[in-house]
């Protein structure tokens, strides 16, 4: 049995918590969330129960998607905000061309040719040994398909 406080520490969107629900009551492990009581698998198991328990969860999944929604806009509205008064301050990237540090400029450099030669993210997180994360950063930084 998994126990959770919130449906929505499952996923950050509807998508996320119907697949990792999905992936429990697959391998048969039960489901409790504490926050809300119909969403407990060990008690409703009629098809009745089912039901009711899968609109809830389905219910309160869109509720969670949509309240991280509001949450990323208003951080959104914040920084801009933040940025006109010249108070915002980015973190800054470790792995970049003109990188002041020799290893992170060759990293850089390292993801570069490897995405050039098609290799998938992984590999290249694993080999040049970065964040996934910081090889996605780089590949919209400059534009890749």
């Amino acid at each position: 049995m998994v126990v959770f406080a919130e449906l929505d520490r499952l996923g950050r969107n509807k998508d996320d918590i119907d697949r990792e629900w999905n992936e429990f009551i697959k391998r048969g492990i039960d489901i409790v969330v504490l926050d809300m009581p119909i969403l407990d698998t060990t008690k409703y198991q009629d098809d009745l129960g089912k039901l009711l328990m899968n609109m809830a969860k389905d219910l309160l999944s869109y509720m969670a998607e949509q309240d991280r929604k509001r949450i990323l806009e208003r951080q959104r509205q914040g920084i801009e905000i933040a940025k006109k008064e010249g108070k915002y301050k980015s973190s800054e990237k470790f792995y970049h061309p003109d990188s002041p540090n020799t290893n992170h400029r060759a990293k850089y450099h390292r993801i570069i040719q490897l995405l050039n030669e098609g290799k998938p993210i992984t590999h290249i997180a694993q080999e040049v040994e970065v964040s996934r994360n910081t090889v996605y950063r780089i590949i919209q930084e400059n534009k890749y398909p």
